[in-house]
């Protein structure tokens, strides 16, 4: 495997972390109310994890 597959692999599976992370704080939310009352900072907290796995 080539330099640039080795990379590709690394920043795939980062974005997968985001992408993945951005779902267990929706998780957290729905089954043990972390975010309760406080749907703007889950919002902008899901958004940047979301947007920084698009990004990766």
């Amino acid at each position: 495997m080539g330099k640039k597959q080795t990379y590709l692999k690394y920043l795939a599976t980062a974005s997968g972390l985001f992408f993945l992370s951005s779902l267990l704080v929706k998780y957290f939310d729905f089954k043990k109310g972390v975010f309760e009352g406080n749907t703007t900072a889950l919002l902008i907290t899901e958004i940047i994890l979301f947007l920084i796995g698009c990004l990766l």
